[in-house]
């Protein structure tokens, strides 16, 4: 029975690096439409911010006056 361990434990390890393979080999085109919406999310931060850094500078060129 202990003899059929390591052989056991290979096969294991096989299975789950061709599992592995395959997991990462489909990934690129998973995000490939993922890519494109945090693309346009970061847009609309930085718009965001620089709105707000916008606010900033006119409140305090308004204290400074």
């Amino acid at each position: 029975m202990i003899e059929l361990l390591p052989t056991l434990l290979l096969l294991c390890l096989v299975l789950s690096a061709v599992f592995l393979i395959r997991l990462f080999l489909e990934m690129p085109e998973s995000m490939g439409s993922k890519s494109e919406v945090i693309t346009t999310e970061l847009k609309d931060i930085s718009v965001t911010l620089n709105d707000i850094a916008d606010l900033f500078n006119d409140a305090l060129g308004a204290i400074n006056n």
